[in-house]
């Protein structure tokens, strides 16, 4: 998952910085708020996603949600007027391995609930009702004796997850320090991406804020200029003032110091 994103990302970056630049960000996407301009509808879509994305897969995602969920393969409703009532019973049923498409339709609801589509449940596709009206909602946090890793409201590692119209949340709340809403995993493959990484941190406090003991990847860098550190702010990075407050997200633009 946490490869996926970062692929739709890179796809949907327009610039990247070079690979000898001074400051040592070579490699990393950084958006142009010219991306976009002189290209059709068609074409901006098409840019979202990764070029491993199958043309019928960002039909899915694209196209309206009606034929997926009359050609549902699993129903899930807490009214009992589905096959199940919670999401986990029907990742529970979806076949393993399976090498085409398994529906399941989570119908509009709060679904109290942690989920984990594992490993050998392959090629799910889960579509809600909409943004808000089909929530899976958790509180599992690092202050409750859980890792990060396993805070996570709906946690997928099976290969060809996709998700539409569903809102995953963690309500954990910052006092209780890490929690994750949805979680992708892959396995770690020896030295796979290590040369091309890129982690940066800037002005940490706090237990383990300490740079000593940190790894020595090549793309780890610690950025003591704060223009440097602007670079990955909400206004730079994602161009986030010209988008987000439509959504109603509370954030800040610039370095909060």
């Amino acid at each position: 998952m946490v490869s996926d994103c970062l692929a739709m990302y890179a796809e949907a970056a327009s610039a990247t910085l070079s690979a000898n630049s001074k400051d040592g960000l070579g490699g990393v996407p950084v958006w142009n708020g010219a991306n976009g301009k002189g290209k059709s509808k068609k074409q901006r879509k098409r840019s979202f996603f990764p070029r491993w994305l199958t043309a019928r897969d960002r039909r899915l995602l694209l196209g309206p949600a009606e034929p997926l969920v009359e050609n549902a393969d699993l129903v899930v409703a807490k009214d009992g007027t589905g096959t199940h009532r919670t999401i986990s019973d029907a990742v529970k049923a979806a076949p393993e391995r399976s090498e085409r498409r398994t529906v399941i339709h989570v119908k509009a609801g709060r679904y109290d609930e942690n989920v984990k589509v594992g490993r050998k449940k392959t090629n799910l596709v889960f579509v809600g009702d909409g943004k808000g009206v089909t929530v899976v909602s958790g509180g599992r946090s690092v202050a409750d004796n859980y890792t990060t890793f396993h805070t996570a409201t709906f946690a997928a590692s099976g290969r060809g997850f996709m998700m539409r119209d569903m809102t995953v949340e963690n309500w954990a709340g910052p006092a209780k320090h890490q929690a994750v809403a949805l979680r992708g995993w892959l396995a770690w493959n020896a030295t796979f991406a290590l040369d091309t990484l890129y982690y940066g941190e800037y002005m940490n406090y706090g237990p383990g804020a300490g740079v000593a003991g940190r790894v020595a990847w090549p793309g780890h860098r610690v950025i003591n200029d704060s223009a440097e550190a602007e670079r990955f702010t909400v206004a730079r990075f994602i161009s986030g003032a010209s988008w987000l407050p439509a959504t109603g997200v509370s954030f800040l633009s610039g370095l909060s110091l």
